[in-house]
């Protein structure tokens, strides 16, 4: 092949695409103008189920069941060979719907004066500041760090993980310390235990080691939201777990975190075992560009289906 090969697109083709371009972004901003007007119904819904006495996350839950979108389809006389390709693009289009009426939901009840915060969408309330775990030289490296974020930190120790867990369930504890990485990859018999038993990750610190050879993640367990502290220097991450079977493709959330400025950490597959058999899942993690977690989590509520969030946390690295 030469080396001055270079492809080259027709210049009329180009043309006429630029000339659609325009042709739909004004047909998209028609779209937005209709969108808009869902998500002012939407605001006085919300704020006349909150005068009634109704919380922020319980008017999200009982509006989700209304929130759906008309399914987008091909015009009747589309070409054969254009409707896969339409299909996927209408489809990832119903998506950014979805994530325009969640970015016009929040703003609309802010201008109301209801500033809709992420504790105010992650349900959970105090967690006692009590810890168990494991004892070995990485756990006490962990809990060295995590401690430094509570006022008055007690620890207990327990046999293994289970023991530990299951004291998180109880109440008797607060959190527990589980490696949730090693060599950068999940440690998948902590994700099964973490899954079986519901719990969320509270936080996650890297673990080193004596001699700084080491590469592990630990994390915080708890049978709740934790909501850290956060200053303006922390990287702040977002863990989601999506079905695969889930009606929300993972591509949807994919976009829409993108476009709410989200930088898209990590994607990994893992199978868990449920009562049913077993599932595969998505381990999405996302980092906060800078705007906070609430318009995604709004989306999340309103438009996802079988999607968990895990846990907001910082420092991952």
């Amino acid at each position: 092949m030469s080396e001055d090969y270079g492809l080259e697109f027709n210049s009329k083709s180009l043309a006429l695409l630029k000339e659609l371009s325009l042709s739909q972004s004004r047909l998209q901003e028609r779209r937005a103008c209709e969108l808009s007007e869902l998500a002012y119904r939407m605001s006085e819904d919300f704020l006349s189920f909150l005068q009634s006495g109704m919380g922020i996350l319980e008017v999200f839950f009982v509006m989700s069941g209304g929130a759906s979108l008309s399914e987008s389809e091909c015009h009747p006389d589309a070409l054969s060979s254009s409707r896969e390709f339409l299909t996927h693009y209408l489809s990832l289009l119903s998506g950014l719907d979805g994530a325009l009426i969640s970015r016009l939901l929040i703003s609309r009840l802010s201008e109301k004066g209801i500033n809709v915060t992420e504790r105010d969408l992650l349900s959970g309330g105090a967690i006692p500041e009590t810890f168990v775990y494991v004892k070995n030289a990485f756990a006490d490296e962990a809990y060295d760090v995590f401690s430094q974020d509570f006022k008055d930190p007690r620890v207990k120790y327990c046999k293994d993980f289970k023991e530990g867990l299951s004291m998180v369930a109880s109440g008797e504890v607060g959190y527990c310390l589980l490696p949730l990485e090693d060599s950068g990859s999940r440690i998948q018999s902590v994700q099964e235990l973490i899954f079986k038993g519901d719990f969320r990750i509270g936080a996650v610190t890297p673990v080193f080691g004596f001699d700084g050879t080491a590469d592990m993640i630990y994390c915080l367990a708890c049978a709740d939201y934790h909501y850290p502290d956060f200053s303006l220097e922390d990287d702040r991450y977002l863990e989601l777990r999506v079905s695969r079977e889930s009606d929300t493709a993972l591509s949807h959330i994919l976009t829409v975190s993108e476009s709410f400025g989200h930088l898209v950490y990590r994607v990994n597959s893992v199978k868990l075992v449920t009562e049913d058999g077993e599932r595969s899942y998505y381990s999405v993690l996302l980092r906060d560009g800078g705007e906070g977690f609430v318009t995604l989590l709004a989306y999340l509520l309103l438009f996802s289906e079988d999607c968990t969030p895990l846990g907001i946390y910082k420092n991952l690295e």
